[in-house]
């Protein structure tokens, strides 16, 4: 289920010129949700804003597919456009979920333009990707198939990001087949607990960055704090900048000015 003002906005539909003021949005487990829309799949959103508070539920109710959280829009995929938007809501999710400051996942072919995030972000369970801006960006369908890479340019992130997530950064948790640049995230990331079933990746600007992700010209700097894994199964990273740069992954031109504890 999709929730928000708008359930969902599809292919050909355009919502513009809109602020939502004093939001307040819950969603239980295995729903997508965001103060404007739970999912945007080939429309667009332009020049749209949201304050308030957007509350997620946990665990999803379908395989590969988690639950995305949002402060403006919870899914964004199918080469929908989020452009001149921004948000201020506080958004929190129960766990094994992607939780972002504008938008939770911005999935296959989508992109994000000239917008911002300066609500909080958290998560209150391990698990999940957890981002200023995004939870995730992956490029990829459901199953890990036929990329479209997904874009974010001239975007920034100024929230803090608090969780026990498998994956935090300031701007995004996870990047994957997606390509972020001039950007920035300027909020403190903290890792409050770590998960028994992945590895711990945390960063001032991504906590991961995977096959196909691309990060240019961007920067991060506020703080980072992490724990130590569980056990020897599963380890922690924290960077600055980024906790993990994985084979077919990369950052160029970009710096960090983020201690890390």
């Amino acid at each position: 289920a999709d929730v928000g003002l708008f359930g969902a906005v599809g292919a050909g539909g355009v919502v513009r010129n809109i602020n939502l003021a004093d939001a307040n949005v819950t969603a239980s487990d295995g729903m997508t949700a965001g103060a404007l829309a739970g999912t945007v799949e080939g429309g667009q959103v332009i020049n749209a804003s949201s304050s308030g508070v957007v509350t997620g539920g946990s665990i999803g109710s379908v395989a590969n597919a988690p639950p995305a959280i949002g402060g403006l829009v919870g899914y964004v995929a199918d080469g929908a456009l989020v452009a001149n938007s921004d948000s201020s809501a506080q958004v929190s999710a129960g766990g094994d979920e992607a939780v972002g400051g504008l938008v939770g996942s911005l999935g296959v072919g989508a992109s994000i333009t000239s917008s911002y995030a300066t609500g909080n972000v958290s998560s209150t369970g391990p698990g999940g990707d957890l981002g200023g801006l995004v939870g995730n960006v992956y490029g990829y369908q459901f199953g890990g198939v036929n990329p479209d890479v997904a874009t974010i340019t001239n975007s920034y992130a100024t929230g803090d990001v608090t969780g026990g997530s498998s994956y935090a950064g300031g701007f995004a948790g996870l990047i994957i087949q997606g390509e972020v640049t001039d950007s920035y995230a300027t909020g403190t990331v903290t890792q409050t607990a770590a998960s028994a079933t992945l590895n711990n990746l945390v960063g001032g600007f991504v906590g991961y960055v995977g096959a196909g992700g691309v990060v240019t010209q961007s920067y991060s700097s506020g703080a980072v704090s992490t724990v130590g894994g569980l056990n020897s199964s599963f380890y922690t990273i924290a960077g600055g900048f980024a906790g993990d740069v994985t084979a077919g992954g990369s950052v160029d031109n970009s710096y960090t000015l983020s201690p890390v504890t």
